[in-house]
Parts: C-alpha cells; structure tokens; sequence
C-alpha cells in the first residue's frame, strides 16, 4: 500500500490528432455547391422580379408572351458604354411587346396556310423584330396593312419570324426549322449586322469601340455570305422567291459597315435576289430631313437637315467612328436625333413605315405578289455548323 501523502502518478496518454477526414472534405464541398445553387437561384428570382419570366436573349421570344416589357437605350448611338454595361446607359426607352404561340412576334397564324392567301414570311433580326417600337409598327405588320390597302380584293398575311440579338445561321435555321413550315410565297431575309459586335474594347479615348481586326471581319463576312446562301438554296429547293435586306444603319453606323453591305449584295446578285436597300434607304432619308455625320476634310461636322441645313458641332476626325464629341452633344441635348431612327440602326415608327413603303415598291416593281407553283419541302436538309458565339443582345 503506498504511503499516505505520496504522489501518484498516472501513466502518460498519447491521444493522436486525426487529420480532416475525406468525409469532411466531401461535407465542405457540398456546402459549397448547395450555397452555389441558390445563389443562381437568387439571381434568376431577383432577375424574374426586374423583368419578368425569361429575361435572357435566349428566351426573349417565348411563346404567348403578352405585354413583355423591354427596353434599349434611348440615345442616337449604342456602342460607347452599352455593349459593355447596359446600366451605364443614362437614357433608355421603354416597349411592350407580345408573341403567339409559335414564339413570332406576330398575331395568331395558323400553320397550314388559309386557302387564297398570298403568304410572306420575314425572317431577321432586331430592326423588322421592331427593337423600341409598339407591336403594330415594325414595318413587317405595316406591310401587311399596304398590301391590304393596295391590293384590295386580295388576301396578304405577313408573318414577323425576327428576334433580337439573333446571329445569320441562327435566322437561317430558323426559317429551315420553322418558317417554311408556314407555305410562304416569299422570303424576306433580313441577316442583320450583330456580327460588329464581336470585339469591343476600350479607345484611347475612353470611347468603347468595336472595330473588327481585318481577319476577324473577314471571317464574319463569310459567315454572313454562307448564311444567306444556304438560306437562298432552302427557298430555291421549295420554289420561293426570297428578298435580301441589307443592314439598316444611319450616318452615325459602324465603321467598314459599307463592306458588310457590299458583300452580301454580291452573293444576292450572283443568285439573281431583289434587295431592299435600307442602308442607302437611310442615308438618304437623313440627309433630306434628319440628323447625319458628315466627313469634311479633317474635320467630322454634325448636321441638321430639319429646314435649312446647319451644323450643331464641328471637331477634328480622328477616327472612323462618329466623334466622342458628338456623342457627348447629343447625350447634352436629347431633344436632337436621326429623323428616322431610336440610335444607329434601329428604326422609330417613322423609319419602319418607310421600310414598309419601299418594300411594297420593290415588290410591285419586281412582280413578286404572284403565287408561284411550290416544290415538295425536300427531305433531311444538311444541319448547319455550329454557330459562331453570339453578339451582346440589342
């Protein structure tokens, strides 16, 4: 027995420290992923809550959407800071539009086509879309009522099959996979100009440019050229005449956009195809009565051609954009803009009833209202490539 008082020791116990176990590693990473998933959750919520359901380009023609609310900005040009951060843009219009059931925006149109009518289908891009206007201004519904009036007797649909933001195979495939399937008469194929917004970047200016490297335009040209002539050769094999529309840009346009015009006429005329020239439609337009950039010399004057012509700036021209300047004087003074159009490209009520008004002449002059014979809608057409990455929507 030990001696009361004395001190007892107890042996020495090693308790090892276990390192962090595969489980828990596994636990942390699905922590990680469940707070990942209702973070996007709580930003497509927070995002319904701003625009309603479907917000992204890439459902912005879903079906049977009625009085969907949208906006663009408000200005006569688009590029310096939109294409970079929308909220940038002090100045923003506001539109409702709806869409039927097959996602067009349009009325409801039945698929087989109404025995006795003559049918267009216009496929494109933002502008004949009808960007910034009411649902009964883009100039496809406008044609439809010229017809009315100028043809009486007769029965004319025309059917809006054009998207914001859409890219050229993505408007031919549309009207592979879906628009001949509504028996048109004629085409309208409008390819756009998304393309130029491929590389924006920051000017020494401060300016944000999208200026193309030349190898870059030249690819997106190409593209462009294989996307209306796989649209022609669709219409070809069906027997249905198609109508090319060049991109439609004021004054205040892109650079080198003059190009992307002259290429895709060269391709509608080697396939002997009506164009409707809205670029020089506009221009025209401008400069009878509306705001243009005019290049003088050194210098880049902003001109008012609404009564006798004055110039409301004059700065040095440094490069192919309109001037910074410009864009700041008229951010100054938003009661001054193009006659015929909400910025570049995109046209007002007014513009689209003048591509409304040269549509029915080009197509009374060019004896396209006659039904022609239709061919049996050929089997298995070849799938496109995969389309090259989108531009931002607009």
């Amino acid at each position: 027995m030990a001696a009361i008082g004395a001190q007892a020791t107890l042996p020495a116990r090693e308790v090892p420290v276990q390192p962090k176990s595969g489980r828990r590693v596994l636990e942390a990473v699905l922590v990680l992923a469940i707070l990942g998933v209702l973070g996007f959750i709580g930003v497509r919520l927070l995002r319904y809550a701003r625009h309603g359901a479907g917000s992204g380009p890439e459902d912005a023609l879903a079906p049977d959407q009625e009085d969907r609310a949208a906006t663009m900005p408000g200005r006569p040009h688009f590029i310096p800071d939109y294409v970079r951060d929308r909220g940038s843009v002090a100045r923003t219009r506001s539109f409702t539009y709806s869409t039927n059931a097959h996602g067009m925006r349009d009325r409801e149109r039945s698929r087989p086509k109404p025995p006795g009518t003559f049918r267009i289908l216009v496929a494109g891009d933002c502008v004949c879309f009808g960007n910034g206007v009411a649902d009964d201004e883009p100039w496809p519904a406008l044609l439809e009522g010229l017809l009315a009036e100028h043809q009486a007797g007769r029965s004319f649909e025309v059917l809006n099959l054009c998207a914001p933001g859409i890219r050229p195979m993505e408007i031919t495939w549309r009207l592979r996979d879906l628009g001949l399937g509504f028996q048109p008469d004629l085409v309208i194929f409008s390819p756009g100009s998304d393309s130029v917004f491929v590389a924006p970047h920051q000017g020494q200016d401060g300016d944000v440019r999208t200026t193309l490297t030349e190898a870059e335009y030249s690819r997106e040209i190409g593209i462009y050229q294989q996307a209306l002539g796989q649209a022609a050769d669709l219409c070809a094999r069906q027997g249905v005449p198609m109508v090319l529309v060049t991109p439609t840009f004021n004054s205040f346009g892109l650079p080198d956009i003059q190009r992307w015009v002259d290429a895709l006429a060269r391709v509608a005329e080697e396939r002997g195809l009506p164009v409707l020239d809205t670029w020089t439609l506009f221009h025209q337009a401008e400069e009878r009565e509306g705001l243009v950039v005019e290049r003088a010399g050194a210098v880049q004057r902003l001109v008012s051609h609404a009564g006798e012509p004055r110039v409301l700036l004059e700065v040095p021209f440094e490069d192919r954009n309109a001037a910074p300047e410009i864009y700041a004087w008229l951010d100054a003074h938003p009661d001054v803009g193009p006659a015929y159009s909400i910025d570049e490209n995109h046209p007002n009520a007014r513009g689209h009833r003048l591509i409304a008004e040269q549509a029915l002449a080009l197509l009374l002059r060019e004896g396209l209202l006659t039904a022609r014979p239709r061919a049996a809608a050929p089997a298995g057409d070849p799938a496109a490539p995969p389309p090259p990455g989108g531009g931002p929507p607009r």
